[in-house]
């Protein structure tokens, strides 16, 4: 996987998934995040997920698969962007301490001005959402 560029303005893709999710199911997803925001592939800059879930078969297969740039985040680094998540899933809240992995993923990855461009969007085992800084 290729780290983000440091010196790239930032659109964020951010995904949470459960550790069953299919590399077909995380594509389709992540095509659906670009047609409903209205960008391009090449508008991204970023997959981001948590640290544990880099290592799944499907996530590589999708960074692969679109060429895509990792960023990394901590359970620890989405603390800070919890009162700017969107959209609050009851569950994942009581998991990770914050209502959307996606959403607080894509929004560290894009930097601390950030704001969501498209609310995590689900499919059976994987969420997706688009940040990016202020335009």
């Amino acid at each position: 996987m290729t780290p983000m560029p440091e010196d790239r303005l930032i659109v964020a893709a951010g995904f949470g998934m459960r550790r069953e999710v299919g590399t077909s199911e995380l594509v389709a997803l992540f095509n659906s995040a670009l047609a409903q925001s209205g960008l391009e592939r090449d508008a991204i800059s970023c997959f981001a997920t948590l640290t544990d879930r880099t290592a799944l078969p499907a996530f590589r297969a999708a960074v692969i698969h679109f060429g895509a740039a990792t960023r990394i985040v901590t359970r620890g680094e989405m603390a800070r962007v919890k009162h700017r998540i969107v959209t609050h899933s009851p569950e994942v809240e009581r998991l990770y301490g914050v209502g959307s992995v996606a959403e607080a993923v894509a929004l560290i990855a894009a930097g601390s001005d950030s704001q969501i461009l498209l609310p995590r969007i689900v499919s059976p085992a994987a969420t997706c959402a688009l940040a990016a800084p202020p335009a």
